[in-house]
């Protein structure tokens, strides 16, 4: 069982690690992980093939995608990321348009009850 202190001190080296990240490569990271649908490398495995442009942790690596996953709009042309099968690859834009949908016909429901 983690404590509070130990959970502050992990994401803490988590947001280091994130910090020391340069966001020129944030193209190069999205090309990885489109390419990786062909590969289907594993977290470790594409934080190596990542490795000469910075050395991610599977905890920032994956927190990096949660973070792009969550802001669209900030991140916008970058993801979203889909993990399946043990490996990342970007959401097929078909896919991600159909969500859009969802979503709007979900609003559409909620008004509609109120």
């Amino acid at each position: 069982m983690t404590t509070c202190a130990t959970n502050v001190e992990h994401m803490k080296e988590v947001y280091d690690n994130i910090a020391q990240f340069d966001q020129k490569h944030l193209s190069e990271f999205n090309k990885i992980i489109k390419e990786n649908k062909h590969y289907k490398l594993n977290t470790l495995n594409l934080i190596a093939k990542m490795e000469y442009f910075h050395k991610f942790t599977s905890y920032s690596l994956e927190h990096l995608i949660d973070v792009i996953n969550k802001y669209p709009q900030t991140f916008f042309g970058y993801g979203p990321y889909i993990n399946t099968d043990d490996y990342w690859k970007i959401l097929p834009e078909n896919m991600n348009e159909k969500k859009k949908t969802l979503i709007e016909y979900e609003k559409k429901i909620k008004d509609q009850k109120k």
